[in-house]
């Protein structure tokens, strides 16, 4: 489902800190990723990856390793995926961290265009997890509405350090609040939201966020 155009940013943003972005991954880094594929070896059988019955109590199966490994390197197109992953309209937004420095921060979304109060929402991700894992709700509005009839604005962030958003620091530590005011950041200082309350739901360490940002 095609939603480039729920990408018309909102008059409340900083257009000096947002561009659009395309994921565009470089031919050789696929190329080399392919490669460390074909040259991982498969563990050798054992009791525990590959129990009777087609247990999975263990974890991961060698069998499931195995075919897994197989498509990666026969059939798996990343320029097919790279395209399906650009249905949406994404972002690299320059963030304020609140110490003074800014961090890029990429973020999908869906912006409405509705001429009434729209309420903006930010979908936070965890761990091991990123953006991807909203994409098929982003598919479920894009298809019910139009900018003009969508309800709300969708934010989906990675988190710093995440994909295409930037690194945290090295050389100090870096924990939720950071990632809490960064967030805040993004929608109030950069997407202009200040003036109305924005809703934050996020799994695993998203929600953690969003509770640092309710309290």
């Amino acid at each position: 489902m095609e939603s480039k155009t729920f990408g018309q940013l909102p008059d409340t943003v900083d257009t000096d800190a947002v561009v659009p972005y395309d994921i565009n991954i470089a031919s050789d880094k696929v190329q080399r990723m392919r490669k460390l594929v074909e040259l991982s070896p498969v563990p050798t059988p054992c009791y525990e990856n590959s129990p009777p019955g087609g247990s999975r109590k263990f974890g991961l199966r060698r069998d499931w390793f195995s075919a897994a490994k197989k498509r990666w390197e026969t059939h798996f197109d990343w320029d097919k995926q790279q395209a399906l992953l650009n249905r949406h309209s994404h972002f690299i937004a320059k963030v304020p961290t609140g110490n003074g420095e800014e961090i890029d921060v990429h973020f999908v979304a869906l912006f409405s265009r509705a001429s009434g109060p729209v309420k903006p929402l930010l979908l936070l991700h965890g761990w091991p997890g990123s953006f991807l894992e909203f994409l098929p709700m982003l598919d479920e509005l894009a298809a019910k509405y139009t900018p003009a009839t969508l309800p709300y604005h969708v934010i989906v962030p990675s988190l710093p350090g995440y994909l295409f958003s930037g690194s945290p620091p090295l050389d100090r530590d870096f924990g939720l609040e950071d990632v809490a005011r960064i967030m805040d950041s993004l929608m109030v200082s950069v997407l202009g939201f200040g003036d109305v309350r924005y809703h934050c739901q996020g799994g695993d360490i998203g929600s953690h966020v969003c509770r640092i940002l309710a309290a």
